[in-house]
């Protein structure tokens, strides 16, 4: 739907408005809160004018560039100042026949690439405007690459997403976003692909290999670290290295050792150690105990460490079944570790 031409009338009001933003008021959003931790104040904006101070210093500190920052010097905002003045209005908007006040200051050729600060290189632009030009040209900030990409196709009908490089490392080590591990749908069993077979009907490749007998040889268990059969303060053994070797004979059966890094499961049979040892700690101190001021009785501590640890041992475990269901191609069911680990939990809360 093409835009409508602008009025005088309506340009005169828009720069009156521009010109005189404390007399008139039109009906604007509710206010919220600052966004700075522990203020109550409202605010049309993020922070409030005391904490918007405190976050454009922080910011100049600790996250501007300091290349960039050299660029843009009291001499830069005396230009973008003045250029304000002479183009109230966002360029790219008013070519469209709408009114929008311009917000940013925008280098057509960027500082970084030989630009300057010439009117020639110069355009006014509002928020919108401004950060769709940087996600087209791949430097959108991390937390809005997304967003904008969405816009973007939205607009010209294209998915165009920023370049790799603008999006941060997730925790885990990888470049996978913000989804949390094992988050989705999950892989189908490969040993359930086969039963089926092709009921789609597929067309499938058929891969001819030499008529030789491949020599494979047992892979030897990777050594657990000294951490999981170290002496306690109580003078026993930590159990891990015992929870590390069964895991990893259950996956050699199903020859699956070589796809679970030794990584996950040290992690695994540690949590499952550290589970067991607050299970023994709560059979031999109780649910209760004293609180350290008041004296009232309250939760044990263990208690909460216990779920704790259960909760990771079974994310974990499940990180290690599912690599066994999507490579596994024989049958994966029947006993598992898990269930050696509950036996053990059973045994040290009867204190064997």
């Amino acid at each position: 739907m093409p835009y409508r031409k602008v009025t005088y009338t309506e340009q005169l009001w828009y720069l009156l408005r521009w010109k005189f933003k404390e007399v008139f008021h039109l009906p604007r959003r509710p206010k919220r809160p600052c966004s700075y931790p522990g203020c109550p104040k409202l605010t049309d904006g993020r922070f409030c004018e005391e904490h918007a101070k405190v976050e454009a210093q922080r910011y100049e500190r600790y996250e501007r560039d300091p290349a960039t920052k050299r660029r843009y010097g009291r001499a830069w905002k005396r230009i973008r100042d003045k250029y304000v003045q002479q183009h109230p209005f966002c360029e790219l908007c008013y070519k469209k026949g709408q009114l929008v006040e311009t917000e940013q200051v925008h280098h057509i050729k960027p500082l970084s690439e030989g630009g300057d600060h010439s009117r020639e290189n110069l355009i006014a632009l509002c928020s919108s405007c401004h950060a769709r030009i940087h996600a087209e040209r791949g430097e959108v900030p991390v937390e809005r690459a997304w967003g904008l990409a969405h816009k973007i196709a939205v607009s010209n009908g294209v998915y165009k997403a920023p370049d790799k490089e603008v999006f941060e490392m997730a925790k885990d080590g990888t470049n996978r976003g913000g989804a949390r591990i094992g988050a989705g749908a999950k892989k189908k069993p490969l040993a359930d692909k086969i039963a089926e077979g092709n009921p789609g009907k597929r067309t499938l490749t058929v891969i001819d290999f030499e008529n030789k007998a491949a020599d494979l040889e047992g892979q030897p268990m990777p050594k657990p670290s000294k951490m999981l059969s170290a002496t306690q303060k109580d003078g026993k053994t930590l159990v891990a290295a015992d929870v590390y070797q069964a895991t990893w004979e259950w996956l050699a059966e199903r020859k699956c050792a070589s796809l679970v890094s030794p990584q996950l499961l040290e992690r695994y049979s540690m949590s499952v150690a550290r589970w067991i040892q607050c299970e023994e700690a709560i059979t031999e101190f109780g649910f209760l105990a004293k609180h350290p001021t008041t004296g009232n009785a309250i939760q044990s501590p263990y208690v909460a460490m216990s779920q704790n640890f259960m909760s990771q041992t079974n994310r974990l475990w499940m990180e290690i079944y599912q690599i066994v269901k999507e490579n596994c191609a024989s049958e994966y069911s029947g006993a598992t570790p898990m269930d050696d680990a509950m036996e053990r939990l059973l045994r040290a809360r009867k204190g064997n």
